[in-house]
């Protein structure tokens, strides 16, 4: 009977501050489901698992597991992560996006691919704001057929084109 209680005194709380919360702020705040979805209130973390999603104005994280900080509007992901943004998709083993820098750190077999163009690396870090993807180490490209590999690659997501090869 306390735990109803309590679940109807934290959906009355949710609801109130839902209700505080202008149209601009609303749109900001992430749409995450999974399979299986639990708050964990003394860390303020959402621990999800299986067929795990959040989706963040244009920015949607698909994996087998995940930590949410809607607060610092940070994700940690882990297992077929794929972050998926207009015309492009980051993939790896793990992802820790920073929401309020506007960054993410893909790890374990990083994959860049967009039209005519594939990248793998064993990590990658993209800026929202610059627009910028770096990828690091063992990095092979397949531009349009033209395959090359380098240790480093900088690749300016906004011009579609390299900075450094």
């Amino acid at each position: 009977m306390k735990s109803k209680k309590f679940l109807i005194i934290t959906f009355a709380l949710f609801m109130l501050f839902a209700l505080a919360i202008s149209p601009a702020e609303a749109s900001r705040k992430p749409v995450i489901t999974a399979d299986k979805t639990f708050f964990d209130f003394t860390t303020g973390l959402y621990v999800l698992d299986g067929n795990v999603r959040v989706e963040v104005r244009n920015r949607v994280i698909t994996a087998n597991h995940a930590k949410v900080s809607v607060s610092r509007m940070e994700v940690l992901a882990t297992g077929g992560v794929n972050l998926k943004m207009r015309d492009f998709v980051f993939s790896g083993e793990s992802i820790y996006v920073y929401g309020s820098r506007n960054f993410a750190k893909i790890d374990g077999g990083a994959s860049y691919s967009a039209p005519g163009l594939t990248v793998t690396a064993d990590r990658a870090e993209y800026n929202w704001n610059t627009k910028i993807a770096t990828l690091k180490g063992n990095v092979k490209v397949n531009e349009n057929g033209n395959i090359w590999e380098s240790d480093h690659v900088i690749y300016n997501m906004e011009t579609k084109t390299f900075i450094q090869k």
